[in-house]
């Protein structure tokens, strides 16, 4: 059962290549896949951006809490993946 868990949030690593972004974003809702709209605002100003060159690469990795089953986090992770990437790809 879906439970919300407040603001949508972003960590943001400096250990990029030049013109890149590396971050996490976190605090989804318990048992949830959507995207908050503070991870929408900074895929749109940060990474969709970059995406837009030409060499671009992008690389996506899910994660849920320990709470759960693993079988159970494993589809939430993907989930979550999945929604990021289709957000990116019909903004591109």
């Amino acid at each position: 059962m879906l439970k919300a868990t407040g603001k949508g949030k972003i960590s943001e690593s400096p250990a990029v290549p030049i013109g890149g972004v590396r971050a996490s974003l976190y605090n989804y809702d318990i048992d949830g896949s959507d995207p908050k709209a503070e991870h929408l605002a900074f895929l749109s100003t940060r990474v969709l951006p970059v995406l837009m060159g030409k060499s671009a690469r992008c690389w996506l990795q899910g994660s849920a809490s320990h709470t759960g089953g693993e079988s159970y986090n494993l589809r939430l992770s993907k989930a979550r993946v999945d929604k990021v990437a289709a957000f990116a790809a019909t903004a591109r």
